[in-house]
């Protein structure tokens, strides 16, 4: 029993040793073992390191740090627990717009009150993981102004202990007080007596103090990548040293430790934070298996010394923590300063990176035969800019050359299509209906399977749409509700699809008008079918966009969002895999509704709510619910920060830099980020820390465009 805490500034060192665990086996051969990593990307690629090495990836559990904090500190599951974010936020804005509620800045109804409830919910959240300690002083009484009042009444509504409490209760045994005091959270029994956490960059001081508790009972092994494992001596000398076992981290501002290499010093502050952290676990380095010495050799082949790059040399002053040295003059090529292997490039635009990127690629699959698409990775600051042009210029032909691309993070690239198109068909409804966006709403397939609507039928719409010059609105009662004066129906949809009916009783020839209203051109009889469609298409559209100009709580929303789910979604013709897939969407996307209507409904939050607000709500759930897919195999994969983040690949590329680099300012009402502690996160620093990670993941060649 014990926890075996190591570090490497290499992920394949890492890897190494955590097969080598794995090969250690267990007392009962057919128990799973439990490894923790950090995001799918990491765990996609230990999966294909396991199967390598064995012929196949089984018996072992993947866990997310999240699920282990659930298991070790006996917290209920996300179906179950009332402090989910997406939940508390209906209790905070149910206990912050009642008449007796605790004061808050924003007393009195608020422009957006769910959008304002779910940031504070975030908030709470954020300090119930990071600083679990500060929710036990507000549990206790400590005043902690509007935010500690707000947490409380949300404490006495749900009446049921938050999940920092529970925190804190596991955490007391490795506080120094009675082990046996402590209760046994039901999960805890169902761990093994081995597990394994891996590439967990970012451990705060609670998420380490629950290992140590962990470790109490069990063998628990921390392998941990760090860019600059020379911090942690450098730590360690300089003191003072974390305790861990409290739970409780020390201000940030006792670690004084500035890095000595500069882009350390610019972007590593989350990586000084994780030395303190890992030095008050006594944590040990991993001897690399093959690194590049300081004299410029390799430990695997030492008279190779001219193969050493300049990107090997970078890595290694980082870890070593060395400010950087002049490029032997044996490293630059034809008088470039470089050997290719760390380059930069200045670019005007996302569009010409793009571009850039598509040609060094190209340049380096022609150096190097044995560079394979799924070698490389690419990085973006902000991928639902960069998803778009990723297929028709990263990926286009040139010189008879394809470079294979896929995006590998499509839930941060673009919302799937039905729950897009849901929030379009209400985006429309809250709107002016103008011409362009109810053609583009009618043209998204999830809505024109839903319809019934034909090619041919949106031509005709067009057709309609173009020859009265429709406008915008949906009808004469539809203009009213904007300020416009009551009868005037010219220009809007209603007028459009009247005329198309007229022109199906009264030929154009005729010069007759029937109603006031002349008769469209080019009418056939064969077009009755597709006329009623779009007639009811259109009715909907006005009878939704009247339904939704009022604000009512959720509850009063639930069968006007289920009625536009049934009506704009779900296929008109079902059956078939071309119906199946959309149908299936449109399931999920009522059962989100439902579980949004349960969860305000268990909360009493009967707040009024404009439409604005109620597609908020519906987004952030719909949001959550997806997920971004693994790329294909024997392709570049595009991606954001998150999913593959650790991967090391040997042509790393970072599109937008200036993006990373950029530090967004501390939001006012953030307790955490007003007095930061060790280990905390940091979003300002978050997106450097980030770039330095990609850094250290290159291989053979880095990219910064």
């Amino acid at each position: 029993m014990g926890l075996d805490v190591r570090v490497a500034a290499h992920p394949e060192d890492l890897r190494d040793r955590l097969l080598a665990w794995l090969d250690d086996g267990a007392e009962d051969p057919l128990a799973p073992h439990v490894v923790v990593v950090p995001n799918v990307g990491v765990r996609s690629w230990l999966g294909a390191a396991i199967a390598a090495r064995t012929g196949i990836a089984a018996g072992v559990e993947f866990l997310f740090p999240a699920d282990l904090r659930q298991r070790l500190a006996g917290l209920p599951g996300p179906a179950d627990d009332p402090w989910r974010p997406e939940r508390l936020a209906w209790h905070v804005l149910a206990v912050t717009s009642a008449a007796d509620g605790p004061p808050v800045p924003w007393r009195g109804r608020p422009a957006r009150p769910w959008s304002l409830a779910r940031r504070v919910a975030d908030l709470l959240d954020a300090y119930g993981t990071q600083r679990p300690d500060l929710i036990a002083a507000w549990a206790a009484g400590r005043d902690g102004g509007w935010q500690a009042d707000v947490w409380r009444a949300v404490r006495r509504r749900v009446d049921v202990p938050a999940p920092a409490e529970l925190v804190r209760a596991a955490l007391e045994p490795a506080a120094g007080s009675d082990p046996a005091a402590a209760p046994e959270p039901s999960d805890r029994s169902a761990l093994p007596a081995r597990i394994a956490v891996f590439g967990v960059s970012a451990l705060s001081v609670p998420a380490a103090a629950l290992l140590v508790a962990a470790a109490r009972d069990r063998d628990v092994t921390l392998l941990v990548p760090v860019v600059a494992p020379a911090l942690l001596d450098r730590v360690r000398a300089a003191g003072p040293h974390v305790d861990v076992a409290s739970g409780v981290a020390p201000a940030r501002t006792a670690v004084t430790l500035v890095p000595d290499h500069p882009l350390l010093a610019a972007w590593g502050r989350p990586a000084v934070d994780a030395a303190a952290v890992l030095v008050g676990l006594d944590a040990a380095a991993v001897a690399p298996t093959t690194d590049v010495a300081p004299d410029g050799t390799s430990d695997a082949t030492p008279d190779a010394t001219p193969d050493v790059t300049q990107l090997a040399r970078l890595r290694r002053d980082l870890a070593d923590d060395r400010p950087g040295r002049p490029v032997p003059r044996r490293v630059r090529a034809d008088g470039r300063g470089g050997d290719g292997s760390l380059q930069v490039h200045a670019c005007h635009g996302l569009l010409r990176q793009l571009e850039v990127l598509r040609d060094a690629l190209l340049h380096a699959f022609a150096d190097d035969p044995t560079l394979r698409p799924e070698d490389v990775l690419v990085v973006c600051g902000d991928l639902r800019r960069a998803a778009p042009l990723v297929g028709p210029v990263l990926g286009a032909e040139v010189a008879g050359h394809r470079i294979p691309v896929a995006v590998a993070d499509r839930s941060a690239a673009a919302p799937p299509p039905v729950p897009a198109a849901f929030d379009a068909v209400l985006a429309v409804a809250g709107g002016r209906a103008e011409r362009d966006e109810v053609l583009a709403l009618v043209a998204l397939p999830p809505v024109a399977a839903a319809l019934d609507l034909s090619e041919e039928d949106l031509e005709l719409l067009t057709r309609a749409a173009d020859e009265p010059d429709v406008r915008w609105g949906v009808d004469a009662a539809h203009r009213a509700r904007w300020g416009y004066p009551a009868g005037v129906a010219t220009g809007t949809w209603r007028e459009a699809i009247d005329r198309l009916l007229v022109g199906m009783l009264v030929h154009p020839d005729e010069d007759a008008t029937l109603a006031g209203l002349a008769p469209a051109v080019d009418v056939r009889s064969q077009d009755a079918a597709a006329l009623g469609r779009l007639a009811t298409a259109v009715g909907a559209l006005g009878g939704l966009a009247a339904a939704a100009a009022d604000p009512r709580p959720l509850s009063g929303w639930a069968p006007l969002l289920r009625d536009a789910v049934a009506r704009w979604l779900v296929p008109a013709r079902p059956g078939g895999p071309a119906a199946d897939a959309p149908a299936l969407a449109a399931a999920e996307v009522r059962a989100a509704v439902d579980a949004l209507v349960a969860d305000a409904a268990a909360a009493g939050a009967d707040v009024p709510l404009d439409l604005l607000e109620v597609r908020a709500a519906v987004a952030d759930r719909l949001g959550r619910a997806g997920g971004g897919g693994a790329a294909p195999a024997g392709a570049v994969r595009v991606a954001s920060t998150v999913p593959l983040r650790g991967v090391p690949a040997r042509v790393v590329a970072v599109l937008d830099v200036d993006r990373f680099a950029a530090a967004a300012p501390a939001p006012a009402d953030d307790l955490l980020a007003a007095d930061p502690r060790v280990g905390e996160r940091d979003p300002r620093a978050e997106p450097a820390a980030a770039l330095l990670d990609a850094v250290a993941a290159a291989g053979d060649r880095l990219l910064l465009l």
